[in-house]
């Protein structure tokens, strides 16, 4: 042992320099095995937030691309309002799912027939503003974009009416903050869905509507995905009243401040898709890819992670089961550490055909 540690020391400059390489090179190796183990943690966490299995989960009582709304007071289920439910007809049906029981109860049904309403829950109460009514076909048609504004009372299971919207407007985004609520976007026209940049306020207090009491939207939508986070409205997609040619902005509107971002494009624009969120992500599912006169169902899954927002970009999720637009979503923690749902929804392909399946996703992250 003296005799190697002398003759290193009493070695030449060329030895002191091998001996060094092989220091650093060591060195070098330990390092990338650390990066190597580093990637395989990340990407590892990154796997199961993206790649998954869509389970199935208890049907729908009826067929429906309905409208999904959570209460943060209740984070043991959702609701299931409005919607389609055939092509001649709208829907007044309301189904809340317990997720831990994976049962559906029917509630109090809406005053009237309605589809493509801006919805949202806020203390107990859950609010549903405009839409297009749709009851028949023929000549009892009873059809049109709506002005109505319903306020459902969860603890008494009774719908009641508010003040009718300053316009009539359906596919808007609905968000509540501290009092009030924000319709945001929307059309006032069918075909080709001409998209609204106003955002219209609702003080929940004295009960009246302001049009145009909030800051314009970047980017006008109707139709679009949309989901709530704290004060964050997110807005993603949606029509823009050219039918080959669908919004591919992601939109964020910060209620509390007045005041919108835009971030990450995304990737294949769409409308009527479903947004779901966890703490972490946005998870846009299915939806009408662009194409013209026809709605192009697709069943792709596209995830956004908020860390880096305004950056990042939007990468490929598990896709659903089948090609889906109208679905309804949902987050919770119950099944899982954390699952996301496709509820319900329509494929026009080949043929107009509702769903009543529901499906959920683990992806091991908690909800807002």
């Amino acid at each position: 042992m003296h005799t190697g540690a002398f003759s290193v020391e009493k070695g030449s400059q060329s030895t002191k320099k091998t001996f060094n390489q092989r220091k650093e090179n060591a060195m070098k190796g330990k390092f990338a095995v650390y990066g190597l183990i580093i990637a395989v943690l990340v990407l590892g966490g990154l796997h199961s937030a993206l790649a998954g299995t869509w389970t199935p989960a208890t049907d729908l009582p009826i067929a429906l691309a309905g409208h999904s709304v959570q209460c943060a007071d209740d984070p043991t289920s959702f609701y299931v309002v409005g919607g389609i439910r055939n092509y001649t007809r709208s829907s007044n049906r309301v189904y809340r799912y317990d997720i831990a029981a994976a049962s559906w109860e029917q509630l109090d049904n809406l005053p009237t027939t309605v589809r493509a309403m801006g919805l949202t829950c806020y203390e107990g109460k859950i609010y549903a503003a405009g839409g297009y009514v749709k009851e028949a076909a023929g000549n009892n048609d009873k059809s049109g974009i709506f002005n109505g504004f319903y306020i459902y009372d969860i603890a008494s299971d009774n719908w009641s009416k508010g003040a009718n919207l300053p316009d009539k407007v359906w596919g808007a985004a609905l968000g509540a903050w501290e009092g009030k609520l924000y319709l945001v976007g929307g059309t006032r026209i069918s075909e080709p869905y001409t998209p609204e940049s106003r955002v219209d306020v609702y003080n929940i207090i004295s009960g009246k509507w302001t049009a145009g009491g909030g800051a314009e939207m970047p980017v006008a939508a109707s139709f679009p995905a949309s989901t709530q986070v704290g004060a964050y409205l997110y807005v993603v997609g949606g029509a823009s009243g050219n039918l080959d040619q669908n919004v591919n902005q992601t939109q964020r509107y910060d209620m509390s401040q007045d005041t919108w971002e835009i971030g990450p494009e995304f990737t294949s624009a769409r409308m009527l898709g479903g947004l779901a969120a966890t703490d972490s992500h946005l998870y846009m599912l299915g939806g009408d890819l662009n194409g013209g006169d026809a709605f192009n169902p697709t069943n792709l899954v596209d995830v956004l992670d908020l860390s880096a927002w305004p950056e990042g970009a939007w990468v490929a999720g598990t896709p659903l089961p089948a090609n889906n637009l109208g679905t309804a979503t949902a987050c919770s923690e119950i099944l899982n550490d954390g699952e996301i749902w496709d509820v319900g929804g329509l494929d026009i392909t080949p043929m107009w055909e509702l769903t009543d399946t529901v499906y959920f996703l683990p992806v091991e992250e908690g909800c807002p």
